[in-house]
């Protein structure tokens, strides 16, 4: 799923796309493979045990290509990608190339932390299809033997649930679970963003730019509303500063704050959509946009949609049978509809397509 804020680099949007969609397509390969194996070892009762270790071997050596596919295809284009987005983000900042060199410790210890952080990601999903895969296929049994429901329907609800949470990837703090198509994106953002953040301030300062502009946008995210369409400041202290217009004139200017403490409030998150120019003494600046926290709901609605949407797609890659798939294909093209009718209700609500993808649900399909 595409990122819905902007890069500045169009090599590392692209990049940044394929990642994302390969871990995903990775996540629903590993569900379907799970779905085959317990479809093929619930089709009899006849020889179960000898089955069982039949479709144990087949789904590992199935999940570890998956596996491994995807791990040689991480991390050189990662380390790409932000070093990418950083040498453009510093240029637009400074308004030319800045001097090779300048962070590229920084950047380079960056892009390793990043590419430690969604490798190590990978380590116990083998673990965790094959345990999940023991635990539905067994399951599927007793709740034949001890309810007499139809196999089909008890693994169709289990496979649902799988398809529903994914891969587990990583535990937090607080006890959430995040599959992997969750947390790959979320560390690759979190890499990307970094290094928005030291490019735009290393290019800044090789241009001698202490003060800048931020940008306006609807539905803006309730940490970044006080900043934007505001002056910030790279040094010194929020307040009224007074400061010499190209044509030698005194003028009085008020600093919203610095870019620091902004940032300590939220503003460049990791979702964030702002972008910031130098301020130059003098220049107009646009009235932030008036939009509040109903406008940023609806763009949490449509976040919540495009799940809604890929939910679906991936049951529909887990179906059993046709009769399944039909349910989730159907229950598909309802959550399309509804995102139809959600964006427009503003002009400014822009559908991303490519959030609601699930693209190797969607390879099985057409």
């Amino acid at each position: 799923m595409p990122a819905p804020y902007i890069l500045n680099s169009p090599e590392a949007r692209d990049e940044f796309t394929r990642l994302v969609l390969a871990y995903q397509g990775a996540e629903t390969n590993l569900v379907r493979l799970v779905a085959q194996a317990v479809r093929n070892l619930a089709a009899t009762d006849e020889d179960f045990y000898n089955r069982q270790l039949t479709m144990t071997r087949w789904l590992r050596i199935q999940a570890e290509k998956v596996l491994k596919e995807l791990e040689g295809e991480v991390a050189k284009p990662l380390q790409t990608m932000i070093r990418t987005e950083y040498d453009t983000t510093a240029e637009l900042a400074a308004g030319k190339p800045i001097a090779q060199g300048v962070n590229v410790a920084a950047v380079d210890a960056l892009a390793a932390e990043t590419i430690e952080a969604a490798q190590t990601a990978l380590n116990p999903l083998l673990r965790y299809v094959m345990d999940t895969y023991r635990e539905i296929g067994q399951q599927a049994v007793i709740d034949l033997i001890t309810s007499g429901e139809r196999r089909i329907d008890a693994v169709q609800q289990m496979v649902n649930r799988f398809a529903d949470r994914g891969v587990v990837a990583f535990r937090d703090v607080t006890g959430r679970n995040w599959n992997i198509a969750t947390y790959s994106e979320m560390v690759l953002r979190t890499g990307v963003n970094r290094a928005q953040n030291q490019g735009r301030r290393d290019g800044f300062q090789a241009a001698g730019v202490d003060l800048i502009v931020t940008s306006s946008h609807m539905g803006c995210a309730p940490p970044c509303l006080p900043f934007q369409g505001k002056i910030l400041a790279l040094t010194g202290s929020p307040g009224l500063r007074e400061v010499t217009t190209p044509t030698g004139e005194r003028m009085t200017v008020e600093v919203t704050a610095t870019l620091t403490q902004a940032e300590a409030h939220g503003y460049h998150h990791v979702n964030c959509r702002h972008t910031d120019v130098a301020y130059i003494p003098g220049m107009p600046i646009p009235e932030p946009l008036r939009t509040d926290a109903t406008d940023y709901d609806l763009v949490q609605r449509q976040r919540a949609i495009e799940r809604n949407i890929r939910k679906w797609k991936r049951r529909h890659a887990a179906a059993l049978n046709p009769h399944y798939a039909e349910i989730a294909q159907r229950r598909v093209e309802m959550w399309q509809a509804e995102q139809r009718r959600h964006v427009a209700q503003k002009d400014w609500l822009v559908r991303q397509y490519d959030r609601e993808k699930v693209i190797a649900a969607e390879r099985r399909k057409n």
